[in-house]
């Protein structure tokens, strides 16, 4: 099971778009805070006063949240299953609900004047919202990254299933009676890794 600290890792890895969107929209801005940035570490020349704090803040808060979504996307790639679990069941494709959910909240936020503190704050806050809703709604599956990476979203009965399988490749395993590799996320919320053909239990 993953923690919350996990989930709210998640849920940020899941606008990495978002803030590539962003560096390209105010790629001015951006460049010029690094090479600020630049000549403070390496020149000793100190020239804040060239930009307001929450320009700061907002600098700082895009680059480790970029650092964090890189990290926690190759954590997610490369970290073991332990458990084994037999498939059984239908499997429904639902992908409409990433979509749904990049062009509902990526769109608005987009829409940030950099320029000004109060649309900063007021769209830090729309994120910081949709960040409560999805780590407590255990939204972790709604990951456009994911996507891009392979992984597919299924429904199976009341659990939800992120796995790269594709539907004739998950009938294939239930048809021969093999388990699975993979990982409990939430309470409903299985990932699916690879094929293991001894008929073995499969854990809870």
């Amino acid at each position: 099971m993953l923690t919350k600290i996990d989930k709210w890792k998640l849920f940020f890895s899941s606008y990495f778009p978002l803030y590539i969107l962003l560096v390209v929209k105010d790629y001015k801005f951006f460049y010029k805070m690094t090479k600020n940035i630049f000549n403070i570490l390496f020149k000793n020349s100190y020239s804040l006063n060239k930009f307001e704090l929450y320009q700061w803040y907002l600098y700082l808060g895009v680059v480790t949240l970029v650092l964090v979504s890189i990290y926690t996307i190759l954590r997610f790639i490369f970290s073991p299953s332990n458990k084994r679990y037999k498939i059984t069941g239908e499997f429904e494709k639902s992908g409409d609900s990433v979509i749904s959910y990049i062009v509902t909240y990526v769109i608005p936020l987009l829409s940030m004047d950099i320029k000004s503190a109060n649309s900063v704050l007021i769209n830090v806050l729309l994120f910081m919202f949709i960040g409560i809703l999805y780590v407590a709604q255990e939204l972790i599956y709604l990951n456009p990254i994911l996507a891009l990476l392979g992984y597919n979203f299924y429904t199976n009965g009341k659990n939800i299933v992120l796995t790269r399988f594709s539907t004739e490749e998950l009938l294939y395993i239930q048809e021969n009676n093999f388990t699975v590799k993979g990982n409990r996320l939430g309470s409903e919320i299985f990932i699916y890794r690879e094929i293991v053909t001894q008929k073995n239990r499969p854990q809870e």
